[in-house]
């Protein structure tokens, strides 16, 4: 293989990475975002940058409120929020922003009934 080829081999790498972190969908900083999983879970979470989370709030079926405060999203847009009790996870939320209006992602929990949920949150009008 020529040094020529190598080089562009190289380039179209680059180029394709590149691409692949700038298509990574992130949420729109100071919006909110409202839904409801298939376990009749609330979702609300509320962006303060396109990397941080400023509040994530899950109500379950049970009424019970657990929220979660300073959630990281990475560049592929995905998220993910735990509660534990020493070595035990009793409360997970994952997520990824699908597009900058919209999260897609599971809810699972050993508290209330124990059903865990798929849900999707839109962006709120402001």
């Amino acid at each position: 293989m020529t040094r020529f080829m190598k080089v562009i081999g190289a380039a179209l790498v680059c180029l394709f990475v590149v691409a692949s972190v700038a298509l990574a969908a992130l949420p729109r900083a100071g919006r909110i975002y409202k839904g409801t999983s298939t376990a009749n879970h609330k979702v609300k979470i509320v962006a303060e940058t396109k990397h941080n989370l400023s509040l994530l709030r899950v109500v379950d079926s049970c009424d019970t409120v657990t929220k979660w405060t300073d959630v990281k999203v990475k560049d592929d847009g995905t998220f993910k929020a735990v509660k534990s009790n020493g070595d035990v996870d009793y409360y997970t939320v994952t997520g990824k922003f699908t597009r900058r209006s919209k999260a897609k992602g599971s809810i699972s929990q050993v508290t209330c009934s124990g059903e865990p949920g798929d849900y999707v949150a839109k962006i709120q009008p402001q």
